[in-house]
């Protein structure tokens, strides 16, 4: 080997060391702009055909000479690759899927893409390379044949993968049924569809045995998803009843839909109860578990306040246990009762024999964690005392949310002066935790004021001292006849009076 012919192959070190310095400039940037990301393979082909076209080209031999049309064919390969992606993106990727909001399967779009380098691959070899393409797809045509018949399943499932993408019975995080199997899709690709079920677990199904399932898809075509619950209520309840206690538990709901409203069909009478089914809609099927089990639980809690009975099966031996006699029970809850009727300021002045005439036709209701006593603006005519538990006083802020303003520990009433003035809720009160509480209506208020002439003026002294604490109890007396403590009181009287129907 001549020394010229030495130095001529130095030279090729020149372009290689461009393009490892080209092919590391580019890996860099494209971790940082997507953009290059998307073009890299292109911009690789090019100054891969750069560096042969400028190396080869130099060189005198014969080997160089054979070898240097494929440069230039690289090159025109390259650049015909970067213009048909920038000619997708902007009509296809622009145009259809941001500007008109066109949904574009990127299974089709990738076809598409594939399709094209072939074509213009075609070209590029029988320009630069003079190569009979003809008998290259011919033959490309054999091969394909004969893979087909050794791979029929997954040629199915990739043609079935672009029929998914184009149909589109499905999406990515859909929740559907697949198969008796519930899950929510992940991922589509060529050949397969993933799912993951409420387990956890990542179920593949190819997309040739997908195209043959039948599909139930929650989210389409709108997310709204009808949920039925079976509940049963012993005979001796009115139908009406159950029904409207049914509503009303759902209706604590908050993660329902209201349109349509919840609603409630009697199915059917059973051996041991009378079967109903509720109808309610929600938005977001992955919350299904969840709804049910607060739809259940307040079922339980409404069943239990409106004495509700759910039976036991009547093919179950069931043997309760002794009770107490009615006397005993009355007896206990008055005992329980009164020391904390006696420590309320509203009464204050009551003498206990009263107070215990009082306690003995009260009755307790359970209500359960995250239950609404009251809304704030809700009108109402009753009067609560927390018997245990806890529950949370809240009020709303000028954004909407709620601020919590207290928290009630038995022995604690609210709703007095709804019951008093005849206004609206002050405040929205909700319980913190299971409880029980007491309802008192007028009628006690108005028994109390008839045996104890001076209990009205209590009360009226009362109101007064909460005016002070209240800046919306201050502006209902803030008239210029109120503005003496006289006067105020005057006209707290006359609103009891006027409430109490005295």
């Amino acid at each position: 080997m001549t020394p010229t012919e030495i130095s001529s192959y130095l030279w090729l070190l020149i372009p290689v060391g461009a393009y490892l310095f080209f092919a590391l400039a580019l890996h860099m940037a494209s971790r940082r702009v997507a953009l290059l990301a998307r073009i890299k393979v292109p911009l690789h082909i090019i100054a891969l055909g750069l560096c042969l076209d400028l190396s080869l080209g130099y060189l005198q031999s014969d080997w160089a000479k054979i070898m240097w049309p494929y440069g230039k064919a690289m090159i025109a390969f390259g650049c015909m690759i970067l213009l048909i992606q920038i000619l997708e993106a902007l009509s296809i990727g622009y145009f259809m899927v941001r500007l008109q909001g066109r949904h574009v399967p990127p299974i089709l779009r990738r076809f598409v893409l594939l399709a094209s380098y072939f074509i213009v691959a075609t070209i590029i070899l029988r320009t630069y390379l003079d190569l009979d393409v003809t008998s290259l797809i011919a033959t490309s045509a054999v091969v394909s044949f004969v893979v087909g018949l050794a791979s029929q399943d997954l040629l199915g499932s990739v043609l079935a993968g672009i029929v998914v993408g184009i149909e589109r019975p499905l999406g990515l995080d859909d929740w559907v049924t697949i198969n008796d199997q519930e899950g929510q899709i992940v991922d589509i690709t060529w050949r397969r569809t993933e799912m993951r079920t409420r387990d956890g677990d990542l179920v593949v199904l190819p997309n040739s045995q997908l195209m043959k399932s039948t599909i139930v898809n929650h989210n389409r075509p709108t997310p709204a998803h009808r949920v039925t619950m079976e509940i049963g209520a012993h005979y001796r309840h009115p139908p009406n009843k159950v029904k409207n206690a049914i509503i009303s538990a759902a209706r604590l709901c908050g993660n329902i839909s209201y349109s349509p409203a919840p609603s409630v069909f009697l199915l059917g009478y059973d051996d041991s109860s009378i079967t109903y089914r509720l109808n309610v809609w929600i938005d977001d099927f992955s919350l299904l578990e969840q709804i049910r089990d607060q739809i259940n639980t307040y079922i339980w809690y409404q069943f239990k306040r409106e004495g509700i009975e759910i039976p036991f099966p009547i093919r179950t031996l069931h043997t309760p246990a002794a009770e107490e006699p009615s006397e005993v029970i009355r007896r206990g809850l008055v005992e329980r009762l009164v020391p904390l009727l006696e420590g309320a300021d509203i009464f204050r002045g009551i003498p206990g024999k009263t107070l215990e005439r009082i306690a003995a036709g009260m009755r307790l209701e359970t209500y359960g964690a995250g239950e609404t006593l009251f809304d704030e603006g809700q009108p109402g005519r009753n009067m609560y005392m927390l018997i245990s538990g806890e529950a949370q006083v809240l009020k709303k802020r000028p954004d909407g949310r709620e601020q919590k303003m207290a928290t009630l520990q038995p022995g604690e009433i609210c709703g007095e002066m709804s019951l008093l003035l005849e206004q609206p809720r002050m405040a929205t009160v909700r319980m913190a935790s299971d409880s029980q509480i007491i309802a008192m209506g007028p009628g006690v208020f108005k028994e109390l004021a008839s045996e104890h002439p001076e209990f009205l003026e209590h009360l009226s002294k009362l109101v007064e001292n909460r005016r002070q604490e209240n800046a919306e109890l201050q502006a209902l007396f803030s008239e210029t006849v109120h503005q003496t403590r006289e006067g105020r009181l005057q006209a707290v009287l006359g609103r009891i009076r006027s409430a109490l129907k005295l």
